[in-house]
């Protein structure tokens, strides 16, 4: 049988007037399905769950204001289709089905990315022809997760935005009731519970990289000072740079390219993808992007003026490599501290890195 699926992403905007919003299903005006945690976007995972169920025919439809964000993460095979107005995903994802129909597709599944879903699409494929119905939603107890699987054969062309939009669905369709791990990713909140759910095994999220020790995980291009602690589970990603005498402990998890300044501590924190903490700095229950910071339990967010504290630097994602096996990052000495926790130091590393932002100590 022939399936193709389409995934939305959609707009980037947001309603609100703070200078980091942390509004619904978004982080900072982008949609966190978007941003990378523990070395992958939940659009990268999502691409690769339906690569493990063999469909290749794999389309995106998004809003054009991210175009750059989402082409960066995508491999050569998936296609996107980027729009000028947010809204206009859902005519472009019409348009998208009625050329899976043209091409043989019997089955679409239609995700629009908002929710971290771990659906079993052969369980949604046999409750769709054992009810023999046109177009099958997807639930979990809370109700819809906007995963619909479609029959291309009987399903009109104007069904995606005039029912599925929205969840809205004929009242005969029976949605398939999952039993799988749901996270909806509403909020910062719900980024940390995932990442921290990931980290005990409470979901099939594993973090990228190699496992140096039980619960810490690092990977290829992190440099790490001799003198710095990690306490698992943590996350070192992607070219990561963790300076002298900083701790980084209870489920943190530091994306690609970020830089943990002399003496930080790092506590209970997701620290996006190039962001630079300075020196002697305590941080803990947070979200940091640039110099953006959401403190979850205090419930505020924070724009921070001074480089020395909070910066922030643009990376562009390297291709991802769907089809070839991760790189082994460079080997990681275990050493003992005086405190005789095991850390790790990095083999090609000089005893300081130097930041190229700011004068840290080290």
């Amino acid at each position: 049988m022939l399936m193709g699926a389409i995934l939305i992403v959609g707009p980037n905007a947001s309603n609100s007037d703070k200078p980091f919003s942390d509004t619904h299903e978004r982080l900072g005006g982008n949609p966190i399905t978007c941003v990378e945690l523990l070395g992958k976007s939940i659009l990268q995972r999502t691409i690769s769950r339906l690569e493990h169920y063999g469909l290749n025919d794999i389309s995106i439809v998004a809003d054009g204001n991210l175009s750059s964000l989402i082409s960066s993460q995508l491999p050569r095979k998936v296609q996107a289709d980027f729009v000028r107005e947010p809204m206009d995903v859902w005519t472009a994802a019409q348009k998208k089905f009625g050329d899976l129909k043209e091409k043989g597709s019997e089955v679409v599944v239609l995700i629009r990315m908002g929710a971290y879903v771990e659906f079993n699409l052969k369980q949604l494929l046999e409750f769709h022809r054992d009810k023999q119905q046109s177009i099958t939603p997807m639930h979990d107890s809370h109700g819809p997760v906007d995963i619909w699987l479609l029959s291309a054969s009987n399903t009109p062309r104007t069904i995606i935005p005039d029912r599925v939009e929205g969840s809205k669905v004929p009242s005969p369709m029976v949605p398939f009731l999952s039993q799988s791990y749901v996270n909806r990713l509403t909020g910062a909140r719900d980024l940390r519970r995932l990442v921290v759910d990931a980290f005990f095994a409470r979901c099939e999220i594993r973090p990228m990289g190699h496992q140096v020790k039980t619960g810490v995980w690092v990977d290829e291009g992190a440099q790490i000072h001799r003198r710095a602690r990690l306490v698992a589970p943590a996350y070192i990603g992607q070219d990561v740079k963790v300076q002298s005498d900083a701790v980084i402990t209870r489920c943190t998890n530091l994306e690609r390219g970020s830089e943990v300044g002399y003496g930080t501590v790092v506590e209970d924190t997701s620290v996006l993808t190039g962001t630079c903490l300075g020196t002697g700095l305590d941080l803990a229950h947070a979200v940091v992007c640039g110099n953006n910071l959401i403190h979850l339990r205090r419930d505020v967010a924070l724009q921070i003026s001074d480089p020395q504290l909070l910066s922030g630097r643009s990376f562009v994602c390297p291709p991802p490599a769907y089809a070839s096996e991760p790189k082994e990052p460079a080997v990681l000495t275990p050493i003992v501290d005086i405190n005789g926790v095991r850390g790790t130091s990095h083999d090609r590393q000089p005893s300081l890195i130097p930041s190229k932002l700011n004068a840290w100590a080290g």
